[in-house]
C-alpha cells in the first residue's frame, strides 16, 4: 500500500507529487494503472484541513481509477474543461474520503466537485465532508453519479453547489446514493 502524507510545507510546492508504485504513475491529479491494475493508496493531511491542494482553475485535481482515500484535504480550484469531475473523476476505481472539503471547482459537463463514472462500477464514501459551491454545466454541480455508479455520504455535507439539473446532486437511474 502507497501512503503518502502530506503537511502544511506541500503548499509552498510548485511542482505536484510524483511516485512510481509498480510501473504506475501517480500524480496528485492522477492515480491508478491500466484498468485500475495499481495498489491501493492513502493520501493524508498530517492535520485536516491544514492542506489545500488547488489547481487554481487549470486542470481537474484527482483522476482515479483505483482503490484510494483521501483524508483531511481541501481540494479546490479544480476545472474539468468541458469534461466532467472538476476536482475527483472517479472512473472505476474506488475513492474514501474522510475529513475532505471539496470547493470551488468547475466542470464543462457533469460533477463540477465530484464525478463517479460507471465504467468498471466507480464508487465513492464521504465521511465527514463538506461539498460546496462547486459548478457544473449541465447536472450534478456538487456531485454526478452515472448509472452503475454509487456514492455513501455519512455525516457530509452537500449544497451551495450550481447546474442545470441538481444542483447539488445528480444520480442517473440505476446509480446509487447512500
Amino acid at each position: 500500500m502507497l501512503s503518502i502524507q502530506l503537511d502544511a510545507d506541500y503548499l509552498e510546492r510548485e511542482a505536484p507529487i510524483e511516485v512510481d508504485v509498480e510501473g504506475y504513475s501517480v500524480l496528485y491529479i492522477y492515480y491508478g494503472g491500466p484498468g485500475g491494475g495499481a495498489e491501493a493508496a492513502t493520501i493524508e493531511a498530517a492535520e485536516a484541513g491544514t492542506v489545500e491542494l488547488d489547481a487554481k482553475g487549470q486542470r481537474r485535481l484527482f483522476f482515479i481509477t483505483a482503490p484510494i482515500a483521501l483524508i483531511g484535504l481541501n481540494i479546490t480550484g479544480g476545472n474539468a474543461g468541458g469534461e466532467g469531475g472538476g476536482g475527483l473523476l472517479v472512473y472505476g476505481g474506488s475513492a474514501h474520503l474522510n475529513l475532505c472539503n471539496l470547493y470551488s471547482n468547475t466542470a464543462g459537463s457533469s460533477g463540477g466537485g465530484v464525478l463517479i463514472a460507471a465504467s468498471g462500477s466507480g464508487s465513492a464514501t464521504f465521511s465527514n465532508c463538506i461539498i460546496i459551491n462547486n459548478n457544473a454545466a449541465t447536472a450534478g454541480g456538487g456531485l454526478f453519479i452515472f448509472t452503475g455508479g454509487s456514492a455513501t455520504l455519512t455525516d457530509s455535507h452537500v449544497s451551495s453547489n450550481v447546474a442545470s439539473l441538481g444542483s447539488d446532486l445528480y444520480a442517473q437511474a440505476s446509480s446509487s446514493v447512500l
